[in-house]
């Protein structure tokens, strides 16, 4: 019945106009007393489907309830089609990702309702309270869809171009893969990589996205630095997670030349003067460029350029 519950739902999400008990009867192979007695249950659980007497029903997709197959759907809407698992806690959706690898197809997006041990880069911790944000990991195994690609700036570029779209508000990339709005962070990323230890190569890459969305208390260290970028939810996260991720896929279509010129349009580091953190170094100088790996160039304060395939970038206040 479960699955039923979840059919239901994604056969809702995927139409705009009212479905009929019969139709839906006749899509999964079930009464309409079955359908009727699905939808009875499912609005026991939150959701807002509209019935209307001697027509059928409709789902109302502006509700923020977190769903595998409402996500799935939305993501078939925008014309193309991945495998959802969903979770209601989870530690971290880039470690249950890399985790489970070997059962996971070939595309799959992780997402979960909080993280308990969300993570960023350097191993920091990146708080995901429950249902205030998005957290998402997109899996490829395919990873010759992704050769000579900058899956990071690629996953940045798609979160600010969607929070243009669904919102209207103009985001800045902090390098390598913070997002900022208003001078404090809303979303980090985290790429990592899994290798193939007998041909030594790439076999299959875990994007992980955390995305502040109505957020609106941060621990203490995190409080003067962090926000959101929808306080008021109006858009649902599962609509959040499919543009998302489709807008991935079209990046990646895209040519590296033309994806790394909309990267370093939406910098907020380039022509500022930084602190660069690489390792034990700590180098300061003027932010020049960043080339088509995503490697930055500063010169520093002694007149030589330096360039920086990682590290973490921060900016010189007045």
């Amino acid at each position: 019945m479960k699955n039923t519950h979840e059919k239901i739902l994604k056969l809702l999400t995927k139409s705009n106009a009212i479905i009929s008990g019969e139709r839906l009867g006749e899509k999964l192979c079930i009464s309409r007393a079955a359908v009727s007695k699905s939808v009875k249950e499912l609005k026991n659980r939150g959701w807002n489907i509209e019935t209307i007497s001697n027509l059928g029903y409709k789902l109302d997709k502006t509700q923020d309830i977190l769903s595998g197959s409402v996500i799935e759907g939305e993501i078939e809407n925008l014309g193309y089609h991945v495998k959802v698992i969903y979770h209601q806690t989870i530690g971290s959706t880039n470690t249950w990702a890399k985790e489970n690898i070997s059962e996971l197809p070939s595309v799959a997006i992780i997402t979960s309702e909080e993280q308990t041990a969300g993570r960023g880069r350097f191993n920091r911790q990146f708080y995901s309270p429950k249902a205030t944000g998005v957290y998402m990991s997109v899996v490829i195994k395919e990873c010759e869809k992704i050769k000579n690609k900058n899956i990071t700036c690629i996953a940045a570029i798609a979160v600010k171009e969607v929070i243009a779209e669904l919102l209207g508000k103009e985001v800045g990339i902090k390098w390598v893969n913070d997002i900022y709005l208003e001078e404090k962070k809303v979303c980090g990323i985290l790429t990592e990589g899994i290798m193939d230890m007998e041909s030594k190569t790439l076999s299959s890459v875990v994007i992980g996205i955390g995305l502040n969305i109505a957020t609106s208390e941060f621990p203490g260290d995190v409080a003067p630095i962090a926000s959101n970028v929808d306080i008021n939810q109006k858009k649902s996260r599962n609509c959040w997670i499919a543009s998302i991720y489709c807008r991935i896929l079209k990046l990646l279509e895209n040519d590296i030349v033309e994806v790394m010129k909309k990267y370093k349009a939406a910098s907020i580091v380039l022509g500022k003067e930084v602190m660069v953190y690489s390792g034990e170094r700590e180098i300061m100088g003027k932010a020049l460029d960043i080339d088509l790996e995503g490697a930055l160039t500063i010169l520093t304060k002694d007149g030589t350029l330096e360039t920086f395939n990682s590290g973490e970038v921060s900016l010189k206040r007045c």
